[in-house]
């Protein structure tokens, strides 16, 4: 995993493409106007939104339509300034599709017609656009990123915008570091730092960073010790400085100490990491500072110390990935090790085999710089264990897949590591000649790292830095108890929300029951006046002007009627609302992932219902749902919900205009809730595919319902006494619907419900098809 700051917080610069509104507020201002500015506005904000460019789930459907409505409208208008913003979002919804020959084109288009215009700043930051669409390890398109940011740089250096011009320099530094560039990279890097100290940017530690990656891929110890010491220290000189960014810098700072053997100090380092990893929410950071301050704890033979450290902080996130569980695993041996455990040892030592080798296989075919150093380290306690048991044939195969790895930008640490491997190696062997020289260049190695240690530049710049990190310490204690007091107010605060919104919800059922009766009440008294007329109608017939008189009050009441049911339907719609927020605070305390996801489908399934009596109350008559709009509405809902999945996953729906009671709705709606979320979490793999619902009346009253996808389809070998929970409730919920469902495998899963609607004299058969996508 990289071990940088990612690109989008790394040289600030660049307007924000979206407003920090919310889809619903965004939607009212869209629909609230015509076909003006104030429209195209509304529309391109919306498509920022669903372009994931404020952390909302990623809707590229969604974000397809706006841009293309935007584009349109401000070329019917004629309005350049907002048909080239309406390119530009295009290109980078090409962009984020991987189609890079088509965003290649847009993004060059938009920049040429901004540079003809004269406004060469919204030039630069279209080019600067498309760089940061690139992935830092998409090393296919590095040419092009690296393009886009050196263009936008040489456009910044002609506008007045100092800032700007020193973030892009830093951004092509960045690619040049990606592309092994590394001579550049520093020239480039050590002209940002001298222009940030000119403009007294506070962010300036941003620019050490990156020059010490430089220094680690070039191997020049002292030189990279220093920037991590310069790093450090200007972050603790920022009241402003992220958690995020803190937790990196000290990991880096740490790795430097480990390598001079300085591992109190790369303890210090290490833990200072772990606690701002853990403020900042960073699981994969936080455990690559576990595992080397548990080798610190190991080098300092406080074994006991360690592994109790270890264990008190290896359950405050899940495993990230492989990679982390295994280094917790090498870092248990370690501490195992020093106390004589060999038990417990061997049996790490097999737990550990089969996720050894599936991480090997894909890092030697990664072959990533990051990668491959970590492995290499996060390794050597196993290695030192097979040294301390002489047990030299087992460590013989183990280094032999080790040095088949890449060499090329091999950092000094793991260097060290297979020189002393490869010394102890020869030397049980008798191949003293072969083990002189491993020994001889691990002290050339040795020799250079320790002339760090007599550079008054690095003692006067740690001799700062400690003083700074004292401070903030001091601070962040302060800081963290009163964090801990508003996390025990906030817990208190929701049990009594909960307790009241339980309340709230036996109070609003004994509404709902009496006006349920209510209404029966009320239709009773309908029948008796309309009894009533027509017995004076008959006796009357001559009296018109209270006849007239007694029909208005009949179409009174039965106005009244409506309204009353459109305002149950409104009520059971909030009530439903309420008990989804209920859900989803209480889920925010729950540490488990099984019972997170039961909560999270709980809450799907209610919000299949709330939209069926959303449009019943919307609508006038509020007596059927239509299973078009009702579809639509909640793919809609499916989309935000699992909006990562659904990037690459195309929707198909093709239905007919059918009314449905909302009886046969409900049921009806959790089976397509149902089918369509089994589809999105396991029909497909990373690279996606298409899912397609499909309704239509075979007859004046027959409809039949099919969702379908291309993904993998049914497990036709599976024990059917096995079937899920959801099959079970969608099987259960055709037969309330008085109909049949059938699944099956034809080219994916398929799943088909049919039945008798209630009202199939209102409908007619027809075709609308509305693909997404």
């Amino acid at each position: 995993m990289r071990k940088r700051l990612i690109l989008y917080i790394l040289f600030f610069g660049g307007p924000v493409l979206a407003s920090a509104q919310g889809p619903g507020s965004l939607l009212q201002r869209y629909n609230r106007t015509g076909a003006d500015t104030n429209h195209i506005s509304a529309s391109l904000q919306l498509a920022a939104y669903y372009l994931n460019m404020e952390g909302a789930p990623l809707n590229m459907d969604s974000a397809a339509y706006y841009i293309r409505h935007a584009e349109q409208l401000s070329r019917r208008l004629q309005l350049e300034f907002y048909i080239y913003k309406s390119l530009r979002y295009r290109a980078m919804w090409n962009a984020l599709d991987s189609n890079y020959s088509a965003a290649d084109q847009l993004f060059t288009q938009v920049a040429d017609l901004y540079t003809k215009a004269g406004n060469k700043e919204e030039a630069a930051f279209t080019w600067r656009l498309y760089g940061d669409c690139f992935a830092w390890n998409d090393f296919a398109h590095a040419a092009l990123r690296r393009k886009a940011y050196e263009t936008a740089y040489n456009l910044y250096k002609q506008t007045p915008d100092r800032q700007q011009t020193a973030d892009l320099l830093g951004k092509v530094a960045d690619a040049d570091l990606n592309i092994g560039n590394l001579d550049s990279a520093e020239t480039e890097l050590l002209s940002v730092i001298a222009q940030y100290k000119t403009l007294k940017f506070p962010r300036i530690y941003y620019g050490y960073y990156l020059l010490a990656q430089v220094y680690s891929r070039k191997n020049l110890v002292q030189q990279l010790k220093q920037a991590r010491l310069e790093t450090a220290t200007a972050f603790e000189e920022d009241p402003d400085g992220s958690a995020y960014d803190g937790g990196i810098f000290y990991g880096g700072l740490g790795n430097s100490y480990l390598v001079d053997k300085e591992y109190e100090k790369a303890l210090e380092a290490y833990t200072r990491s772990i606690a701002l990893n853990q403020t900042a929410n960073a699981p994969a950071h936080y455990f690559v500072a576990l595992n080397y301050a548990a080798k610190c704890y190991a080098a300092l033979h406080r074994y006991r110390e360690g592994l109790a450290f270890l264990r008190s902080k290896a359950h405050v996130f899940p495993y990230p990935s492989r990679v982390e569980e295994r280094s917790m695993l090498m870092s248990e041996i370690a501490l195992n090790a020093g106390m004589g455990n060999k038990a417990r040892v061997q049996a790490i030592i097999q737990e550990l085999k089969p996720l050894d080798q599936v991480l090997y296989d894909s890092i030697y075919k990664l072959r990533d710089y990051y990668s491959v150093n970590q492995y290499v380290n996060a390794g050597d306690p196993l290695m030192r264990y097979y040294i301390q048991t002489a047990q030299w044939d087992r460590m013989n195969a183990a280094y032999q897949l080790l040095d088949a790895l890449p060499k090329k930008d091999q950092v000094v640490s793991a260097k060290q590591n297979m020189l002393e491997y490869a010394y102890y190696l020869d030397s049980a062997r008798g191949d003293y000649l072969s083990a002189m020289d491993q020994f001889r260049m691990l002290n050339q190695i040795n020799d250079s790292i320790n002339k760090v240690n007599t550079s008054a530049q690095i003692n006067e710049l740690e001799t700062r830095y400690r003083t700074l990190a004292k401070d903030k310490t001091i601070q962040l204690l302060n800081n963290q108890a009163a964090i801990q007091q508003e996390r025990l107010d906030r817990r208190s605060l929701a049990l009594n929300v909960t307790l009241g919104g339980v309340l709230l919800l036996v109070i609003l059922a004994v509404a709902m029951y009496y006006a349920y009766k209510s209404k029966q009440r009320a239709n009773k008294r309908l029948n008796e006046q309309q009894e009533e007329i027509n017995a004076q109608n008959l006796r009357l017939s001559t009296l018109l002007d209270d006849k007239e008189k007694l029909l208005e009050e009949k179409d009174a009441l039965i106005s009244e009627k409506e309204w009353l049911l459109r305002e149950v339907h409104h009520r059971v719609k909030n009530n439903l609302q309420l008990v989804i927020s209920l859900l989803y605070n209480q889920s925010a305390y729950l540490d488990h992932p099984a019972a997170i996801k039961a909560i999270r489908d709980i809450q799907n399934r209610i919000q299949a219902i709330a939209i069926i009596h959303q449009k019943l109350y919307r609508k006038p008559g509020v007596n059927a749902v239509s299973l078009e709009e009702y579809v639509r509405d909640l793919v809609g809902h499916l989309g935000g919900v699992y909006g990562p999945r659904l990037r690459r996953i195309r929707f198909i729906q093709d239905l007919d205009p059918v009314p449905l009671d909302p009886a046969q709705a409900v049921p009806l709606g959790l089976i397509l809730n149902e089918a369509v979320t089994n589809a999105i979490k396991y029909a497909f793999d990373e690279t996606g595919g298409t899912i397609s619902i499909t309704g239509h009346l075979t007859s004046a009253e027959l409809l039949k319902v099919v969702i379908a996808d291309n993904g993998k389809g049914f497990d036709e070998a599976a024990d059917p006494a096995a079937l899920s929970l959801g099959m079970e409730m969608m099987k259960a919920l055709a037969r309330q619907l008085n109909g049949q469902l059938e699944r099956k495998n034809d080219g994916g899963a398929v799943i088909i419900v049919t039945f008798r609607v209630g009202q199939a004299d209102v409908a007619v058969p027809g075709r609308t098809a509305v693909p997404v996508g």
